[in-house]
């Protein structure tokens, strides 16, 4: 690093530099420092450090790099906090604070940041946050402690970061934070739709919600309420499990949705009921959907769909359900489906395909596991009749059979069928 170093000094031109180290040494930092200031012509900086980097040492490198668009820190990857005891924590906290307050507002847009300064994170974000009023673009990941949701939503509701748009978080598996942590940081950070007015937060266009964080009832309900009018994109990773009503929730609250990634679970506590029969009957209505990335989870197993107690099953009807609701995404371009059992897209049995008949706009299909050779020439001729767009279509595990190396997919009629039909269609 310390050779790195000395060649950006002799780059003035440099635009971004990115950094990756195991152990961050003062002599490092010696140079470092005075490096990011020399160039302000600089728009991005990247620094990750297996180590964990003294709180006054992150500070310094917060300030020097404060006239960035971009800025990535990852310090701490190994877990092993940098700790302090006694005054040493006082002294430090004081140093850190009397830094960030002779800082000028930075000019970060973009943030990424991960700390394992188990105490010193909140404080050393908290302040950091206060000083970027550009920002657009924030990261959080791994937070510890469970007051860091807390003190993050307070910098947000006095009104730091008044234009921030996408909001990432990640990894929060030793953060003990609740349902309703999360539910009051979304809300500090968009205004309250129902009361939007010229002087209201304009809340969330994307948010990322990754391993770790527990997003139920009481966080649907405030993307709902404070980002129903901005939200266009929202992606949960496969770590992240919604209930069907939770998903419901949100695509019947979210009307300016355009892209979705969930990953849900049917019929965990769904009984055929009265609150069910409700549920069932809730239209979606982010009906300007483009893309939709969705697994299914059943809380029982049915390896196939002619098991005799699928029919009349709660999770078949919610399966009924969802995909008649997919159905419905009149604008909907590409449609990734998966799901723990091979049963959505067979015209036997219930004929679920079928329900997809509106999708006139689909371009991309992605089925993620049909490896049983379900799929047949009636569904390729299905697709062709009702899909007029449809130029890609992915099949899990498919084998081409233009490899010589590879023997032909099980699902060979299907494919077969697709190219005699629409020759210019990609297959893979």
């Amino acid at each position: 690093m310390e050779s790195a170093l000395k060649l950006i000094s002799t780059t003035p031109t440099l635009k971004s530099i990115s950094f990756t180290i195991w152990n961050y040494h003062d002599q490092y930092h010696r140079i470092l420092i005075p490096a990011l200031k020399s160039h302000p012509q600089l728009q991005e900086f990247h620094l990750s450090c297996w180590s964990s980097i003294q709180p006054i040492s992150v500070s310094q490198i917060i300030e020097a790099s404060s006239q960035f668009e971009t800025v990535s820190l990852s310090l701490g990857g190994s877990g092993d906090a940098y700790s302090l005891i006694g005054q040493d924590i006082i002294k430090v906290e004081t140093a850190v604070q009397n830094c960030f307050e002779k800082m000028q507002n930075t000019k970060i847009r973009d943030l990424s940041i991960q700390m394992s300064l188990e105490n010193e994170a909140v404080q050393v974000i908290s302040l950091l946050l206060r000083r970027c009023p550009l920002l657009e673009n924030l990261s959080l990941i791994k937070l510890h402690l469970g007051n860091s949701l807390t003190g993050i939503t307070q910098v947000f509701r006095d009104g730091g970061c008044p234009g921030l748009k996408h909001l990432t978080l990640k990894n929060f598996y030793r953060l003990k934070h609740s349902d309703q942590d999360l539910a009051e940081l979304l809300g500090s950070i968009g205004g309250d739709d129902a009361i939007r007015d010229l002087y209201s937060k304009p809340g969330l266009e994307s948010i990322s919600l990754d391993a770790g964080v527990d997003c139920r009832y009481l966080c649907t309900l405030a993307l709902t309420q404070y980002h129903s009018e901005t939200l266009t994109r929202l992606e949960t990773s496969q770590f992240v499990l919604l209930n069907l009503e939770e998903f419901v929730e949100l695509t019947n609250g979210l009307p300016k949705l355009q892209s979705i990634t969930a990953n849900i679970r049917l019929a965990t506590k769904m009984r055929n009921d009265e609150d069910t029969n409700i549920l069932f009957e809730t239209q979606w209505n982010c009906l300007m959907l483009r893309e939709l990335d969705i697994k299914m989870n059943f809380a029982r197993k049915f390896k196939y769909i002619q098991e005799h107690n699928w029919e009349g099953s709660v999770e078949a009807r919610a399966t009924s359900y969802v995909m008649s609701q997919i159905g419905r995404l009149q604008c909907l371009e590409t449609l990734r489906l998966d799901s723990d059992m091979q049963i959505l897209v067979p015209m036997r049995g219930p004929g679920y395909l079928t329900r997809l008949k509106g999708l006139k706009k689909l371009h991309v299909l992605h089925l993620k596991r049909w490896v049983d050779g379900s799929m047949g020439v009636e569904e390729a001729e299905w697709m062709i009749r009702n899909w007029p767009c449809l130029d890609h279509v992915s099949i899990g595990h498919y084998k081409s059979p233009r490899n010589p190396y590879i023997s032909q997919s099980i699902n060979m009629p299907f494919v077969s069928r697709l190219l005699v039909r629409r020759p210019l269609i990609k297959i893979d």
